[in-house]
C-alpha cells in the first residue's frame, strides 16, 4: 500500500464528522488531506484510529462554544467578588490563544479589570492531567469549577500568560458549573491529541487510562447510557442497529453503523459516535454506562479517606508539579494530616518545598473541619435538664487569608488575615471569639452575627503570606 494511500485512509478515518454530513469534492479531499498532513505529526496514527470529531470540527467547536461555556464564573471570598469570563478561543497551527477578562468587585478595595492572553502548546498538554475539577475555597457556598490543562513534566513551561509575557506549566479555566467544564474538558483533550499530544498505547483521547477498543456493531456493548451529570437523559442501545435517546424530556430514535473501528448514531438532530467504552455527542456531552448499585459501598461500611501528608506534597514537588498544581491539589484534599511543626517546616524547606506552598499547607491546615468532641451525659436528675449552650449552633471556620495587593504591585504584597464565623441558628447573636497574634498573646473581639450569617473579622494585615500572623481561633461566650 503506498504512503499516500495510507494518508488518505487516515484523514478519511479521522474525518467521520459528528452530527454533520460533508461531502469534499475531489480538490477539496486533496487540499484536506495536504492541511492534515501539515498539522499532524507522526505519532499520530493510533490516535486517528480513535473515533472522534475531525481537528477542523473541534477547533471551531472551542472558538464558538468556549466563550459561551465559560461566560461568568463567580468566586466570592468575604467582600471581595472576581468574575471571570472567556472572551475569544482561537486554535492556530496547533496553539490555543485563549482572552481572559477578569473583574475584581470590592466596596472597601474598589473595582479593577484585567485582561489575560494565555497561549498553550497543544502538542505538550499532559492528556491524563487534563480534567474539570470543583474548587471549595469558595466560603459563599457558590459552586465554582475549573479546568486544568498541565503541561507534560518533561516540557519545562512550554504555555504563557501576559501580560508581560510570562512562561508557565499550568493554564486554569474557571466554569460556573461542573457540565459546562466537562464539555470543555472534553474537547480540549480531543484537540491536544489530534495535535500530537501523548496518548498512551493502552489509552484513548476521551479517556486515557482506558483500553483501547476496536469497537464494531456487534461487540458495541449495549443496554443504557446515562449522561455524564445528568443521569435523567439517557441512551437505550439494542442489538439490531436501532437505539433511542431521551434528552431534555424528549425521545427519539435512530439506528447506528459500524465502519472500521467507528461506529457513528443518528437520530434526528442528535449525532453521536462510540469512542472506547462511551459514547460522545456533537456537543461534546459524555455519555457512559451507570455505575452498578451494588458497585456502590454502603454508607455504614464506607472507610475514613486517608489525610493528605508532608510526603505526599513532596512527592508532588519532586515530581515537578508546578506550585498552582500542588496547591491546587492540598486545597482540594478532603482531609489533610500535616506536620508543622518547626522541624517540620525545616525539613520541608530542605526538600525544595516552595514558600508559597507551605504557607498554603498551615492555611489549609487551619481550616480543618475537626469532628464535633462526644458530648457528656448530663450529671443532673432528669427533672432538671441542664441550659442549653449559648454557643451552639456558633462555627468557627477558621483563619483566612485574602490577597490585597499582589507581589508584583507592591514589594511582598498585601495579605490581610479573617477570622471566619457562621452562626447556623435562626436568632441573631453576640459572638465574643479570641485568638493567639503573632507576640504569643491572646486577643479577645466581638461580633453581632445574624441567624444564617457569615461574619469575616480582620485580624492582621502583613506583608508576607509565608507564616500566618495569627493563630488558635476559638468561640469564647455566645449571647
Amino acid at each position: 500500500m503506498t504512503v499516500a494511500v495510507r494518508i488518505l485512509r487516515s484523514c478519511l478515518t479521522a474525518g467521520l464528522l459528528i452530527g454533520l454530513q460533508i461531502s469534499l469534492r475531489s480538490s477539496e479531499l486533496a487540499a484536506a488531506v495536504s492541511e492534515h498532513v501539515e498539522q499532524e505529526s507522526t505519532n499520530n496514527t493510533e490516535l486517528l484510529r480513535t473515533a472522534g470529531p475531525s481537528l477542523e470540527q473541534t477547533t471551531q467547536w472551542l472558538k464558538s462554544n468556549l466563550p459561551i461555556l465559560a461566560k461568568e464564573a463567580i468566586q466570592r471570598d468575604a467582600d471581595i467578588t472576581l468574575r471571570r469570563s472567556i472572551q475569544s478561543a482561537q486554535v492556530t497551527g496547533c496553539t490555543l490563544t485563549i482572552l481572559e477578562t477578569s473583574r475584581q468587585e470590592s466596596t472597601h478595595y474598589g473595582n479593577l479589570t484585567d485582561r489575560t492572553t494565555y497561549t498553550v502548546a497543544l502538542a505538550d498538554v499532559d492528556l491524563n492531567r487534563l480534567r474539570e475539577s470543583q474548587n471549595f475555597r469558595d466560603i459563599s457556598q457558590m459552586k465554582s469549577w475549573s479546568v486544568n490543562i498541565v503541561a507534560m513534566s518533561d516540557r519545562g513551561k512550554p504555555f504563557t500568560f501576559t501580560s508581560p509575557r510570562t512562561p508557565t506549566s499550568t493554564v486554569v479555566l474557571y466554569f460556573a458549573e461542573g457540565e459546562p467544564a466537562s464539555r470543555a474538558a472534553t474537547a480540549l483533550r480531543r484537540v491536544a491529541a489530534l495535535c500530537g499530544a501523548t496518548l498512551p498505547t493502552s489509552g484513548n483521547w476521551l479517556n486515557p487510562r482506558s483500553k483501547i477498543q476496536n469497537v464494531n456493531a456487534p461487540a458495541l456493548p449495549g443496554g443504557k447510557y446515562v449522561k455524564r451529570r445528568k443521569p435523567d437523559d439517557y441512551l437505550e442501545i439494542g442489538p439490531d442497529g436501532a437505539f433511542s435517546v431521551r434528552q431534555n424530556g424528549q425521545i427519539l430514535s435512530g439506528t447506528y453503523a459500524a465502519t472500521g473501528t467507528t461506529v457513528d448514531f443518528h437520530a434526528g438532530p442528535w449525532s453521536g459516535v462510540a469512542v472506547g467504552a462511551d459514547v460522545v455527542d456533537a456537543d461534546f456531552v459524555v455519555w457512559e454506562r451507570p455505575t452498578p448499585a451494588a458497585a456502590v459501598p454502603a454508607p455504614a461500611a464506607a472507610k475514613a479517606e486517608p489525610g493528605m501528608t508532608n510526603d505526599d506534597v513532596v512527592k508532588l514537588v519532586a515530581a515537578g508539579l508546578d506550585d498552582e498544581v500542588v496547591i491546587a491539589k492540598l486545597r482540594s484534599a478532603t482531609r489533610v494530616q500535616f506536620d508543622l511543626t518547626t522541624d517540620a517546616l525545616l525539613r520541608l524547606k530542605t526538600q525544595k518545598v516552595s514558600k508559597t506552598v507551605v504557607a498554603a499547607m498551615i492555611e489549609r491546615d487551619a481550616t480543618q473541619v475537626q469532628p464535633a468532641p462526644p458530648k457528656a451525659a448530663p450529671a443532673v436528675a432528669a427533672s432538671e435538664p441542664a441550659p442549653p449552650d449559648p454557643c451552639s449552633g456558633i462555627e468557627s471556620m477558621g483563619i483566612y487569608t485574602n490577597e490585597l495587593m499582589s507581589p508584583q504591585m507592591t514589594q511582598g504584597g498585601l495579605y490581610e488575615w479573617l477570622a471566619k464565623i457562621r452562626n447556623n441558628t435562626a436568632v441573631t447573636k453576640i459572638i465574643r471569639f479570641s485568638w493567639i497574634d503573632e507576640y504569643g498573646q491572646q486577643k479577645v473581639s466581638q461580633v453581632q452575627l445574624k441567624g444564617g450569617d457569615i461574619a469575616t473579622s480582620r485580624l492582621d494585615l502583613t506583608q508576607k503570606k509565608f507564616i500566618p500572623p495569627v493563630r488558635d481561633l476559638k468561640i469564647v461566650s455566645c449571647q
